[in-house]
């Protein structure tokens, strides 16, 4: 959503923006020019032509009811930037249960090296661009694709990437069929003259695949049978290394420049786009050597004391292991997460999942759920997760868990991690530093 707001401020129109807390990105919006209102008011709506809402806020809510009964035209973002980026030619939309953000990046690393100047949409701040989008002069538009309430089918990517796809959103899915057959409009969506690029390690994601009449293009780092493989596979100094083959045949050899063995997938989606724009193999290698991250992807935020500081934004099982391993592969120890559950809803359909997702953590500090847009659920609190974990533990509130972990973790690795307010205990800790 902000960076719709900062490309709709750079072509000249007047914004302005709402959201339920501050945060770093909107302070860069305020200091931009845009206003940002954190309550109800009439007056953001004064001289307004379009109203461009977020799909976490309903549609019984007053800040998507208010417009639409005074005669504002309302939009979803996903509807907004399907009509912007039919401006560009090549539309290449990374989506899947984790692993965008970091893919995306990677894609865009990959383009900006080949000098193609593409437009970038991506979840995170990218260092790159020290920003979460980029404004190109050429004819690439790189951008995520989020599933939820199947905003993704309102975009028009040329070339469609499915990373994997596990049963998440589970207030708008109610099942991982229904995941799946989102997933399946989505990579149709290119059509026959376009191209899906599919991980065939991920069972649902190749079930999504089947009966689209669309160019597939499948890769795995797992050993599955597939167009683009990886193969002798290791970990260097906490980094990946891996060839590539590609039919059968050496591609390149790649060496990573983020952790985490799981990274080698979204390295081979993101060859796998390169190769489809015939862009050179020592290229490829070049501009994924220089991707080193987004941020609150398994970012180092700092010390406290001699612990390393790391912020993540994982909050689905899967990704919390994913993050785990590359805490492990990292070789520092002990591992103390502190996690933010996001959602009830969430929390309750995959509890037991969450629970088992931490090996390899010394202790796993609860943080009250971020409710997002939901109401509590009876039973589904911090405290029985803490209960059900290994070497679980609810603190509190935020100041008395950066009171407890600054009182007893002196050394090894501190992983903040959530997709909510819980970013606020990473800044605790790191206030007097």
């Amino acid at each position: 959503m902000s960076a719709l707001a900062e490309i709709m401020l750079d072509r000249g129109y007047t914004v302005s923006g709402y959201d339920l807390h501050k945060s770093e990105l909107c302070d860069r919006l305020n200091s931009l020019g845009i206003p940002i209102y954190y309550e109800f008011d009439e007056n953001m709506y004064k001289d307004i032509d379009l109203v461009v809402c977020t799909n976490a806020i309903h549609g019984d809510d007053i800040i998507r009811k208010y417009p639409e009964q005074h005669g504002i035209e309302c939009v979803s973002r996903g509807e907004f930037l399907g009509e912007l980026m039919k401006l560009s030619k090549n539309r290449i939309g990374i989506a899947g249960t984790h692993g965008k953000s970091t893919t995306t990046g990677m894609i865009s690393e990959i383009f900006l090296t080949a000098r193609r100047d593409p437009t970038i949409l991506v979840g995170a701040v990218l260092p790159e661009i020290d920003s979460t989008f980029r404004i190109g002069g050429g004819d690439d538009f790189i951008f995520e694709s989020c599933e939820y309430m199947d905003s993704f089918l309102s975009f028009f990517p040329t070339v469609s990437v499915v990373l994997n796809v596990e049963h998440d959103h589970v207030d708008y899915f109610p099942t991982v069929d229904d995941v799946i057959a989102s997933f399946h409009r989505y990579i149709c969506i290119p059509g026959k003259d376009g191209y899906a690029v599919v991980n065939a390690d991920s069972e649902h994601a190749m079930k999504a695949l089947e009966n689209c009449d669309v160019h597939a293009v499948t890769y795995s780092a797992l050993g599955a049978d597939a167009e683009i493989t990886a193969a002798n596979i290791s970990v260097s100094g906490g980094f990946p290394e891996f060839d590539v083959y590609v039919k059968g045949e050496f591609f390149t050899h790649i060496r990573l420049s983020v952790p985490g063995r799981f990274n080698v997938g979204n390295a081979l989606a993101a060859i796998a786009v390169g190769r489809i724009y015939s862009i050179e193999p020592d290229v490829i290698r070049d501009g994924i050597a220089r991707y080193k991250g987004v941020k609150r992807r398994f970012e180092i935020r700092g010390r406290l004391g001699d612990a390393t500081v790391v912020d993540d934004y994982a909050h689905h099982p899967d990704e919390i292991k994913a993050t785990m391993s590359s805490a492990l592969d990292s070789g520092i120890r002990p591992i103390t997460v502190v996690f933010q559950s996001h959602t009830f809803t969430r929390t309750k359909a995959l509890f037991s999942e969450f629970c088992t997702a931490f090996t390899g953590a010394d202790e796993v500090v609860f943080a009250d759920i971020y409710p997002a847009r939901e109401q509590p659920i009876e039973g589904v609190t911090a405290e029985a997760l803490a209960k059900a974990t290994p070497n679980g533990k609810y603190v509190g509130s935020f100041d008395d868990i950066a009171d407890y972990l600054k009182r007893n973790v002196r050394e090894g690795m501190i992983i903040v991690m959530g997709a909510g307010d819980v970013i606020e205990i990473t800044d605790k800790l790191l206030e007097d530093k």
